[in-house]
Order: structure tokens, then sequence, then C-alpha cells
């Protein structure tokens, strides 16, 4: 069985376990996540991404990308990198909802990780964008999101749409949560072509969520040059 194969049956595969019994699925949901206060589960999707051709893609040349991202990595930092990919399924919860897809984690080494999933049949979702603490305001960030946006750009489907992503003022979530600004993620995902197409307002009208969808011309390639030099 191929690999994204095998993501899509276990993705069904807890689809029927939660058919069979909703509330002892979801109260497992609310124990694992109660360390976070932000967290208020209310309602379960599947995503199983089976007609995505754009993820279909990336998990079945997975070995191929790590072995050519890992040689960029050697004339990029001397080899202090070692770049990796892990598909697997996992359970996020943005907004109320608890969704359950299967996941790409590209992993740069010690440094941070990028993860993504199908979204509905032909767009992406970039779930997680995370560099670790000492190495950010030194473009670490920008330089994981372009190979990213290049990744993509080279495994789309025919019919791919667009890369969405979501700003939820935190990165993480329980014990790991951390906190982000809306502000500063817009700010910084902007350069990279996303532009906001809905937002929602908390009680005090300050920004609570921010969806952000993906636009070619919109990328500030002036701004990417100079991170890649």
């Amino acid at each position: 069985m191929s690999i994204s194969k095998e993501l899509f049956t276990e993705v069904l595969s807890q689809k029927q376990s939660f058919m069979k019994n909703k509330d002892s699925f979801m109260k497992d949901i609310r124990e694992t996540y109660k360390g976070d206060l932000m967290t208020k589960p209310k309602s379960i999707y599947f995503e199983v991404g089976h007609n995505n051709q754009t993820f279909i893609n990336i998990c079945e040349n997975s070995e191929k990308i790590k072995n050519e991202l890992n040689k960029l990595w050697v004339d990029m930092s001397d080899g202090l990198i070692e770049f990796n990919i892990d598909c697997r399924v996992m359970t996020s919860i943005v907004n109320e909802v608890v969704r359950i897809h299967p996941q790409i984690l590209l992993h740069y080494g010690n440094c941070g990780f990028v993860t993504i999933c199908p979204l509905g049949d032909n767009s992406i979702e970039l779930s997680t964008i995370r560099v670790v603490p000492h190495l950010r305001g030194t473009k670490m960030g920008s330089i994981i999101m372009t190979q990213l946006l290049e990744v993509l750009e080279e495994y789309q489907s025919e019919d791919f749409k667009t890369i969405m992503l979501e700003c939820v003022g935190s990165l993480g979530s329980g014990e790991d949560r951390e906190v982000s600004s809306i502000s500063q993620q817009t700010k910084f995902f902007r350069r990279f072509g996303f532009r906001v197409v809905e937002s929602k307002n908390n009680r005090g009208g300050g920004l609570d969520y921010v969806k952000m969808n993906f636009y070619n011309d919109k990328v500030d390639y002036d701004y990417i040059n100079g991170v890649l030099k």
C-alpha cells in the first residue's frame, strides 16, 4: 500500500470509530486538549484527502524531496541541518472545530518545521510553520517558507487552486502553546503572497481568527531574492 493510501485508510478508520461511539470519541479529544484553555472543541470533521492529487504527489515523492533538500541544506549550512519528512495522521483544533486529517511534516533538523495537509480536492493547507526561538529573526522562517512554496509549485496538480493558512494568535497547543500575535503572523505571510479572506473578532473587538489564501501575483519576490542571497 502506498504512503498516501495508508494515511487515508487510517483517517477512515478513525471516522468509523467516531460513528460507533461519538460521545466517547469526543471525550477523549477533550481530555487530550484539556491543557489548552483556548480550545473548546464542539464539532468534528474528517478530512480524508484521497482525491487531493497535490498532497498525494508530495507523499509519494517524499523520499525524493528529502534527498533534494538535504543536498540544498548541505550547501547552505555545511551539513548542520538534516532535512526529513514524516507523513502521518494528525488531530488539530481551530475555531472550536476538531479536524482529523493526513499531514506531511517537513522537519528542518533542530531549526524548525512546517506541516501541510489536504484541503478539499485541490487545495493545500499550511497548518504550522515553527522556528525554534533562538533562530527567530535570522530569516530561517523565510527560508523555510520559500522552499515550501517551491516544493508545492513543483508537485501541484493541474487542478490545484490555492494554499490556505489560519492565524489564531498563537503557535501549538496545550503546554506547547506560544503567543504570536495575529498582526505579526499576517505581516510575515503577506510577503509570500498570502492575503486575508476571512476574519473573526473576539468580544473585545480584537482579531481572534484570520484565514489567508495564497495569490501568486502578490508574492514579494524582491524580499524572497534577498533572503536567498
